[in-house]
This record gives structure tokens, sequence and C-alpha cells, in this order.
């Protein structure tokens, strides 16, 4: 078969078919992964020397002074210098990021840009030079709105400026040519992203955000394999039946047999497709490694296909040309790669060794998508500034999917994650990642555990964090393991430390009740034996203006108070 039919033909429809397969397989692996989670949550943990053991604590007689409930207001809140610099890192940090990857994104585009020019032999005049730069620079929005976006007004903003940007360039380029037209940009940006960005959106929708791109890396090396061997096994058939190769007397008669030729073609295609899903899942275990030892990011595995399949696409395009021309995408790749690490290394050089501020998320596991909505938002701000604990639940099994973790649920190993004793708890601990990777985020340390583990890990979790998030939207008297976790609080923690969430589904006159009586049989060494300790409750409502940025104001000043 003819190369440049291979490059133009064959390699499109691996990718697409692969992108179309890969949104239903990973929702039937993400359903099957948290099917695994709950149940293993529900089971209890072999008997283990220090298994669930809680220390026991010296209660106070009586401790009469209550605590004293209080809206948060962030106008009479602290404002001191610790605490502004922490709220500033929580609204920049994220942005910088994105700063970094439109500047890989930028010189991205223009090599794509050089690649057209000198392929289709159309110079370099100025500002077609700087249409088609803008053209493959579109990949750059999808990235910065997952990178920064933690509402989804801003990623209509990011969008918005994106397009009025575009539109004016056209403008001007149209006004500068006799024979340009709209209709003829439109289908020039539609011809470079459309497609692409379909594709992309197959596997990013955020319910299967975690796992897309590594279904989507295993498929694409089957259906490589099945195209590939197909082709190969039936040029080797031709060859046989029509005596261009050598071949036995008895294997000429057996393959000019209809039948014979299918099963050989079969077994060619098994072998192949075997062949080639063991390199795809070897990719995987290498970049599952590079993962580990922070050579890369959790983002790379959901940005780096992004890019790559843009890029392909573009040489598609090229290699009608020259089938050397196939590789400018992976050129351009390489060179984003470089940029951004370039721009990493200087950005955050002198974080790489810093210990960050770690946050606590408890919630009420029944909150579902709303809570799975605060995480995502908290998350992409609070990793750039230090490591964010929770204990893994229903509501989060499948939105803070590590790619480690679900690599050890395909081979089985799932169970070794979950914390069955003291001592599995205290080498979970020390063996965790502290430190910021190599984009300058902090890992997520969840842990997973047996439904008589939970309270162990809790209480230890709750006392070595820096500040705690306890979202209590939803919250009621059927949720005796947030009253748990109240009393732990109380008793552990100083309630400055401690940033509650309320809404009107909050049951509020049992959430103060579960304070108080907690309060009523404080231990004896208990951080909160102090008369002016106060609770802050902040009522959050998600679709208000400024909301989330008044609870990263709440946590700021919770993790800098004394």
């Amino acid at each position: 078969m003819d190369l440049i039919v291979v490059l133009t033909g064959v390699l499109p429809g691996i990718l697409i078919a692969a992108a179309i397969l890969t949104a239903p397989i990973a929702f039937l692996l993400i359903g099957l992964y948290r099917s695994s989670v709950i149940r293993l949550m529900s089971k209890r943990a072999q008997p283990a020397p220090g298994n669930s053991a809680i220390p026991d604590e010296t209660e106070s007689p009586s401790f009469p002074v209550g605590p004293k409930f209080a809206p948060f207001d962030e106008k009479s809140a602290a404002k001191g210098t610790e605490t502004i610099t922490l709220f500033r890192h929580l609204r920049i940090r994220r942005w910088q990021t994105a700063a970094v990857y439109a500047l890989g994104g930028l010189g991205f585009a223009i090599l794509l840009t050089v690649a057209i020019n000198l392929a289709w032999q159309l110079g370099f005049p100025p500002l077609n030079f700087i249409y088609f730069t803008l053209i493959y620079f579109w990949p750059a929005a999808l990235v910065i709105n997952l990178v920064a976006s933690s509402e989804w007004r801003t990623g209509i903003l990011i969008f918005a400026a994106y397009f009025f940007l575009w539109l004016v360039v056209s403008a001007v380029v149209i006004n500068l040519s006799s024979s340009l037209t709209w209709g003829q940009t439109i289908r020039a940006w539609a011809n470079s992203a459309l497609l692409p960005t379909i594709l992309v959106l197959m596997f990013l929708y955020r319910r299967i955000r975690a796992v897309g791109p590594m279904a989507l890396i295993f498929l694409s090396f089957s259906f490589s394999g099945f195209h590939l061997f197909y082709m190969l096994g039936e040029s080797i058939l031709r060859a046989s039946t029509q005596g261009n190769i050598s071949t036995p007397i008895f294997i000429y008669k057996l393959l000019e047999v209809e039948l014979v030729q299918y099963g050989v073609l079969a077994l060619l295609i098994a072998i192949s497709i075997f062949f080639m899903a063991t390199l795809g899942w070897l990719t995987l275990q290498l970049l599952k490694w590079l993962y580990l030892h922070r050579l890369l990011s959790d983002h790379s595995f959901i940005l780096d296909p992004i890019w790559l399949l843009f890029g392909l696409s573009t040489s598609i395009d090229l290699a009608f040309e020259n089938p050397w021309w196939i590789l400018t995408g992976l050129v351009a790749f390489g060179f984003y790669k470089i940029l951004i690490w370039a721009g990493f290394a200087f950005s955050n050089g002198k974080r790489k060794k810093m210990k960050g501020t770690d946050l606590l998320l408890l919630r009420v596991f029944s909150l579902g998508k709303r809570s799975e909505q605060l995480y995502s938002a908290i998350a992409q701000s609070w990793r750039y500034v230090g490591n964010i604990h929770f204990i893994t639940g229903p509501d989060l099994a499948t939105s803070t999917v590590e790619p480690h973790r679900f690599l050890d649920y395909i081979s089985r190993r799932l169970q070794h994650h979950f914390i069955d004793s003291a001592e599995a708890l205290e080498r979970r601990i020390q063996n965790a990642d502290i430190f910021p990777g190599p984009d300058g985020r902090y890992r997520i340390l969840d842990f997973f555990c047996y439904d008589d583990t939970w309270k162990m890990v809790l209480s230890r979790l709750a006392k070595d964090t820096d500040v705690i998030l306890m979202d209590l939207r939803k919250f009621s008297r059927t949720n005796a393991g947030c009253v748990f976790e109240i009393n732990e609080l109380v008793h552990h923690v100083p309630l400055q430390r401690v940033v509650f969430v309320i809404d009107r589904t909050t049951d509020e006159v049992f959430l103060r009740e579960s304070i108080e009586n907690a309060w009523k049989r404080l231990f004896v060494d208990s951080p909160n034996r102090e008369k002016d300790t106060k609770v802050h409750l902040l009522h959050y409502d998600e679709t208000r203006p400024g909301a989330f940025r008044q609870l990263l104001y709440a946590l700021s000043v919770a993790a800098t108070s004394s």
C-alpha cells in the first residue's frame, strides 16, 4: 500500500476510531473502578496489630463556656502579610502556569505555521503568518481553560477572548486581500481545528477525564496493530498465492483454500493486536514510572494528548505534499515540551524542595456532584501551595483517580492502596510525596480506607494538616460519620484552622448542637480550651459571583492563623 495512503488515510482512521471508542470504554472502566473502590471501602480490615486503634484521651469533667458561632466576615478577618501572600498565590499561580502553557503553545503554533508556509510555498507574509499562527494556537485556549478556569464564567471569557482576537486578525487579513472572504477564513479554521477539537472533547469529558487519555493511548496502539499487521498479512498471502515468494507446495495448496486464508489473516491480526496492545501497556507503565518519580505531572496525561492530536492532524494534511512532513506534529510537540520545561524550570526552580501548606478536605459524601465540583475548584488553586489530603469516598472516587492508582486497578492491585492498620497508615504518610512536581503542583494524597480504619486515618490527618475545609452542605442528623469528624476537630484541632462550609441545605441547628456537645466533653489537652474560641461558618453559594474567591480567602486566613 502506498505510504501516502497509509499516512493520510489509515493513520486518521486509527485516530478517529480510537477516539470514538475511548469515551464508552472509559465510562465502563471508570464505573468498574468506582464499584471496586466502594466495595472495598465497605469491607473490614483483616485483624492486625494496631488495627484501628484511636488513642484514649482524658475528658475534662466539664467545660461550661461554649464556642462562639459567627458567619465568616472577610472585612473583619485577619489581613496579615502571610495571609495576603497565601491568598495571592492561590489566585495567581494557576494563571502563571497557564502562561507557561500558552508560551509552549505559541512555539507549537509558530513551528506548524513555518511548516505550512514551507510545504505549500506560501512565502512568509507577516499578516498571513500571524493568521495561521492564531489558528494553530487554538489548543492553547482549551489548555488554559483546563489549567486555570475554576468557574464556567471564566471559561467563557477565555474562549471569547480567543475568538475576538481571531475575528480582529481575520478582519484585517480580509480587508487587505482582494480575494479572501469570511467563508474561506471560517473554513480554514474549521479544517484545522474542528475535527481534532471534537476528538479531544471525547476523552476530556469531566466524568472520564482521569482515564480517557490513558484509554486513548492504549486503543491507538491496538488499532495500529490491527491495521499495520492486516496489511502485512494480506501482502504475504497475496505474494504466496501468486508465487512471488518461495513457498513449499503443501503450504501453497493450503493457502489456495479461502477458509485457510481467512484463518491465517485472523491469526496475524490476533498476534498483531496482542503485540501492539502490549507495547501500549508498556508505554503506560513507563508514564506511570515517570509520574511516580515526579518527572511527569498528572496534567501531562491530559494535556499532552491534546497537542499531539492537533499536531498529527496538521501533519496529515502536510503529508500529501511529502511523506516526511508527517513528522511535523511530533517536532512541534517536542518543541512545545522543551518550552514548557524551560518555563517551569524558571518559575518553579526555588520551590522544588519546599514543603507546602497542606489542606484536609472533609465533606458529606451524599453531596455527590456538588462535592466533586467544589473539590475540582479547590484543587485547581490549592495544589500550587500544598498537598490536599482526604479520605476517598463514593463522591470523589472517580474524580481523583491518579494514573498509577488506575493502572494498579487494571493490574488487580488496587487493594494494596487500602489502609488496614496503624502501621500501614504510618508507611503511607512517611512515603507520601510532599514536594511539588515539575509543573509546581503538589500531589493529591487520598487515603483508601476500610469501614473499620477510616476513623483512625481521620484522627491522624486532622492533627497533622495545616488547614481543614469541612463541607457541611446537606449535613443532617443522618450523617453520623460527620458528627464523629466534628468531635475529632473540636478535641484535637484549633478551630481557627477549620473552615466550615454550609448553605441552606445544612441543618444548622443540629450542626451547632453537635459542636456544643463535643465542646462539653473537651479533652484536657485540647487546643480549644480558650474562652474566646470562635467557630466561623461560611455560607457558600457556588452560583454567586465572588463566592469561590471568598472561600479561598477564608482558607488563607485559617491556614495562617496562629
